[in-house]
């Protein structure tokens, strides 16, 4: 595993230039969209900092500084205001939403081969669920090739129900993608899963995609959806493929908040060779105006970014 780079001196925060060589890069962000930015949400940020012109130039700025190859952004409304010049972008909107969610990759190193994009209310009316897991969530899967290898490269991206309360939902999510990036992808092909997965470290959902776990009561924040969060691993029992993260150990703030503060977001991988990790800021540099987002970072999610190379 690829060790941390230390936060380059004297130069702008998001800058990455001086890290060591690799193959391809990729980003994952949750951007805040602009229909869930507002004072109601955010009392204690200025109005300057909810403002989204301000933070679409500040986005645009973390995304040119970090110069991801790859580019996994989810919430992501107004995308078509995106300047990203070098990307081909492919967005899905969520169903009954304002918001959804981009893969983009630098067509100079990248050719897309084929692209899968899923409504989890489809699923869950196809396979005849409950109603509860209709909440308009969404993924996608883009298979990649490489200009120069002809290496193929599997990404996903997710942004899975938010409320703490169901984590049976969020495991139904996130266990339906990891197991389709499996079915499509064949054992020579990279493969990247990218997200807002409002799941903590400890979680049974980041357990059974890290660990290959079964469902453990004391991993729950909410103990009494046992049952629930059973049946819904019973449907997929555990992934075939070891996935790791790109961050080992995990950050300890991807979400900073007034109200919560902790890690919700993930880089997955497998078949793979991970390198190093944009270091995050601590927690005097996220507090210096109380919580995000603020001035200097414009979504209340951190970027997170790691190097790779084909093995």
């Amino acid at each position: 595993m690829g060790q941390k780079k230390s936060q380059p001196q004297n130069l702008p925060l998001f800058n990455l230039k001086n890290m060591n060589n690799y193959h391809f890069s990729v980003m994952s962000f949750n951007v805040l969209a602009e229909c869930y930015c507002d004072s109601a949400a955010y009392p204690y940020a200025q109005t300057s900092s909810l403002d989204f012109k301000k933070r679409l130039q500040r986005i645009q700025k973390i995304i040119s500084d970090l110069n991801p190859t790859i580019l996994c952004l989810q919430e992501l409304d107004n995308h078509e205001k995106f300047q990203l010049d070098q990307y081909q972008m492919e967005y899905m909107q969520r169903p009954g939403r304002q918001d959804g969610m981009m893969v983009a990759f630098k067509k100079e190193n990248f050719t897309l081969i084929s692209s899968h994009r899923y409504s989890f209310d489809q699923i869950c009316i196809r396979d005849k669920l409950d109603q509860q897991f209709l909440r308009q969530n969404i993924c996608m899967i883009n298979l990649l090739e490489d200009r120069q290898t002809k290496k193929q490269l599997m990404v996903g991206n997710i942004h899975t129900f938010w409320n703490p309360k169901n984590e049976d939902i969020k495991l139904f999510q996130a266990a339906y993608l990891v197991r389709e990036m499996e079915k499509l992808s064949t054992p020579d092909q990279g493969k990247i899963i990218c997200g807002d997965f409002n799941s903590l470290p400890q979680s049974n959902v980041v357990n059974y995609i890290l660990n290959r776990s079964q469902i453990k009561k004391e991993n729950m924040e909410y103990p009494e959806a046992f049952e629930k969060l059973q049946k819904i691993y019973q449907l997929f029992e555990e992934p075939n493929l070891e996935w790791q993260s790109a961050y080992d150990p995990l950050p300890k703030f991807t979400n900073y908040t007034k109200k919560f503060k902790g890690t919700l977001d993930y880089i997955f991988y497998n078949n793979v060779k991970s390198l190093e990790q944009w270091q995050l800021p601590d927690e005097k540099q996220l507090s210096k105006q109380v919580a995000l987002p603020n001035e200097e970072f414009p979504s209340d999610h951190l970027p997170l970014l790691a190097t790779f190379d084909f093995l």
